[in-house]
């Protein structure tokens, strides 16, 4: 029994009820519009499981590929709380463009500097967004190759609470959480 398997058996099966798996071509526009290649551990899971909300009473889930290439940026200004309404560093394009460009492009490079935009010893231009615990928290991936931490949930407090070295022991961790 492989990995998914397990996680679709006994009661975790609930939680992939009303999963939609995701096409090959789901992951190309992904990976097109992030610039990047996803870990294989997700496409794997994104194909065979797919994204979807979890069952009442859990809540979150993993994002849409809609939702994923939508929040490109939102580490940043989640991180940083700089996309407040009256107090925005830069406009969600800037953010998403901020973090496509690996700050390259860079709306205010007093404010986005390399100490502000580090993140736990992370870059939030490498973590990318890919659902909500249902407790207040996102999923994120860290595409850095210069990281162990691959898969971790953040808080609004900016507190991390779950840290893994890859996708798919990140989200055995969570759904174990979710079931108790």
């Amino acid at each position: 029994m492989d990995w998914i398997d397990e996680l679709e058996a006994g009661v975790k099966a609930t939680l992939w009820a009303s999963f939609t798996a995701a096409t090959p071509q789901d992951l190309v526009e992904i990976e097109n519009s992030i610039r990047r290649p996803l870990p294989e551990d997700f496409s794997i899971f994104y194909q065979r499981i797919g994204y979807g909300r979890w069952p009442h009473p859990y809540g979150g889930g993993i994002y849409s590929p809609e939702d994923i290439i939508a929040t490109i940026g939102a580490p940043i200004y989640f991180a940083l709380g700089s996309l407040m309404p009256e107090k925005e560093w830069a406009t969600a394009a800037q953010y998403r463009e901020l973090w496509l460009t690996q700050g390259k492009t860079n709306p205010d490079r007093q404010r986005f500097t390399d100490r502000a935009l580090g993140f736990h010893g992370m870059s939030l231009l490498d973590l990318l967004q890919i659902g909500t615990d249902g407790s207040a928290g996102y999923q994120m991936l860290n595409l850095s190759n210069s990281s162990r931490i691959k898969y971790l949930v953040v808080y609004e407090s900016t507190e991390i609470d779950l840290v893994s070295d890859s996708f798919r022991e990140g989200i055995r961790a969570i759904t174990d959480c979710l079931l108790g």
